[in-house]
């Protein structure tokens, strides 16, 4: 389990002043969930992911990972075991001329043995749909192939969790498709915890947990069916609504009915087809 405990952090400027991007932030993730981390650029979700596998130490508060402690330095090896890291930009994570060494990359740095390097990598790779590019060089893959293969390097060596800073925000809608689908069935198969942190309302529905943060605060928290009932607050902090839940709204005016909330374009297409 994550725990994180009344997490404060400032940013200090060249003026010494400062400026608070974590206000008492407090959120338990249990292993096996799917948790998104929604909010606008400057809500504070990136710095919060940063103290999950300690790039950030808590400057108050604390971040606990299976009761582990990342404010103390000597546990800093182990957090990093545990949480693996996807970033936003796939082009800066790679270290290797194929995609095959750069999974390889990642396995050394941590002792794996040699003998039994391939078939991590080859399990890996499968596991993100991308056991057939090892040979690939990252500038000959489209974005979402990059992404699923900085993913495939992080599971490579085998985190109990995964966090993912924004790792759709510069990938067209196939790739972010791709990347959404290889979550979910890492979550629903593998049960692996997955973190992610988006500003795509649409990314979220697939998720058991659903943190709203502005301005360093968390604002609502829920399963998303609830956290989409709260339009209002969403709309004070520039949130809308995924395309299916507004094409609902609109329809529910025309007296259009449905038997249950819709949440994904897939569950809209279904109750529209059953009432024909």
């Amino acid at each position: 389990m994550i725990k994180i405990i009344d997490l404060d952090h400032e940013y200090r400027k060249d003026n010494n002043t400062s400026i608070k991007t974590l206000n008492k932030v407090n959120i338990e993730i249990k292993k096996g969930e799917f948790v998104s981390i929604i909010g606008h650029n400057g809500s504070g979700k990136s710095t919060l992911a940063k103290h999950l596998n300690g790039l950030i130490i808590p400057q108050k508060g604390e971040v606990l990972i299976d009761d582990i402690k990342v404010s103390e330095d000597h546990n800093i090896w182990e957090i990093r075991r545990k949480v693996g890291m996807v970033f936003q930009n796939p082009d800066n994570q790679f270290v290797g001329g194929t995609i095959e060494e750069d999974m390889a990359f990642g396995l050394e740095n941590i002792g794996f043995p040699s003998k039994d390097m391939m078939g991590r990598i080859e399990y890996a790779a499968n596991k993100v749909g991308m056991g057939n590019f090892l040979k690939r060089p990252p500038h000959k893959l489209s974005g979402g192939q990059k992404q699923r293969s900085a993913i495939g390097s992080v599971l490579a060596m085998e985190p109990d969790y995964l966090v993912l800073d924004e790792p759709t925000s510069m990938l067209d809608p196939k790739g972010r498709k791709e990347v959404i689908e290889v979550l979910r069935e890492l979550n629903k198969k593998d049960k692996m915890t997955i973190i992610l942190i988006t500003h795509f309302m649409d990314e979220v529905v697939y998720s058991d947990k659903v943190i709203v943060m502005d301005m360093g605060n968390i604002v609502l928290q829920g399963t998303p069916k609830e956290v989409f009932h709260n339009k209002e607050m969403l709309a004070q902090i520039n949130l809308e609504l995924p395309k299916a839940a507004i094409l609902q709204e609109l329809l529910k005016a025309k007296g259009i009915n449905f038997k249950d909330e819709v949440l994904t374009k897939e569950d809209l297409v279904e109750e529209i087809w059953q009432l024909f």
